[in-house]
């Protein structure tokens, strides 16, 4: 848009108000037409994803409620290895434990996300090595 010498009169690009002028602004030549509308498609698309993976974290923020086995998962825990099941227990009160800890102390949403997901990624790599390295045994 702005090489053709269009711009938004508003403030706040990317809002609702801004997509609406978007949406109005006709285009003269058929090419820019496919550009511009492929290019409109994909920021849909893309603000479509960001709400899912929102949606997804806003569900599996379990870590913020005590540590507990849910009944519905019992038969899937039941099945594990034993030192899987040691671990994910593990995993549940420690990452608890940390996301209060660390949400206590005024730290921002998302350095607390961020911390919670190493701790949940070291974990997944223990319980992978040792899943493996039964295998190998």
């Amino acid at each position: 848009m702005l090489r053709l010498g269009r711009h938004y009169p508003g403030k706040k690009t990317w809002g609702p108000a801004h997509m609406n002028w978007l949406m109005l602004q006709k285009l003269e030549h058929r090419e820019q037409r496919i550009a511009f509308e492929e290019l409109l498609g994909a920021a849909h698309q893309q603000s479509e994803r960001v709400e899912r993976l929102e949606q997804a974290n806003r569900d599996a923020r379990s870590y913020w409620h005590p540590p507990r086995g849910a009944r519905e998962k019992q038969p899937k825990v039941a099945v594990a290895p034993r030192r899987v099941r040691e671990i994910a227990w593990k995993t549940q009160t420690r990452v608890c434990r940390r996301f209060r800890s660390l949400d206590s102390t005024g730290k921002r949403r998302a350095v607390v996300a961020t911390a919670i997901a190493r701790e949940l990624s070291a974990f997944i790599w223990a319980i992978n090595r040792e899943v493996v390295g039964s295998r190998k045994a």
